[in-house]
């Protein structure tokens, strides 16, 4: 996948440690979950870079589903596992929860993994792995790239709820304008 522009490279792997240690291509300058939850003021993620980021993030996931024989389920997309080079281009890496699916199956059953608020109901009801796994974290990164907010975000009156059911709330009470990050509207 060293070609692929939305993946970062992995140069290598140490074995030297307890654990292996991964190595990847130096060209990282911060996390997705920085940018969103941890703001520079003078660094503020605009409509048009959120909008790459997404578009960037969804070519990945359509690589790893689409470019093998089996497709490839990566099932941890969230912020921190998405890195911005020094350009501004998204990289997804960390695929230690990606499993690839049997030839000439369109599932697997796996254990439950990923992140809160990012995991596909289906999944976890079920531990049935499919492409729409991913399908759905990619909504669900979509929407925080939106509001700003994490997947576990508190809602109107300050209890944690998931993304989906915050936006529904206010699309449903017809208030779809509480649910655009507020630093995005203040671009000039």
């Amino acid at each position: 996948m060293s070609h692929v522009k939305n993946i970062l490279k992995l140069r290598g792997c140490c074995l030297e440690l307890k654990f292996p240690a991964l190595v990847y291509e130096c060209s990282a300058t911060k996390l997705l979950a920085d940018l969103l939850y941890y703001p520079d003021d003078e660094k503020l993620l605009s409509w048009k870079s959120r909008m790459q980021i997404a578009k960037g993030i969804a070519n990945a996931i359509t690589y790893l589903h689409n470019a093998f024989a089996t497709p490839i389920v990566y099932r941890n997309l969230k912020p921190s596992t998405v890195i911005l080079d020094k350009d501004g281009t998204p990289k997804l890496f960390d695929f230690s929860l990606s499993v690839k699916l049997p030839p000439g199956k369109s599932q697997v059953e796996d254990v439950v993994m990923g992140t809160w608020g990012f995991v596909d109901p289906e999944h976890l009801e079920s531990g049935i792995v499919t492409e729409k796994t991913d399908v759905y974290s990619i909504g669900v990164l979509l929407l925080v790239l939106l509001t700003g907010k994490e997947a576990m975000c508190k809602n109107h009156v300050g209890k944690k709820v998931d993304i989906v059911d915050y936006v529904k709330y206010y699309i449903d009470k017809n208030q779809s304008n509480n649910i655009l990050d507020p630093r995005i509207s203040m671009e000039g």
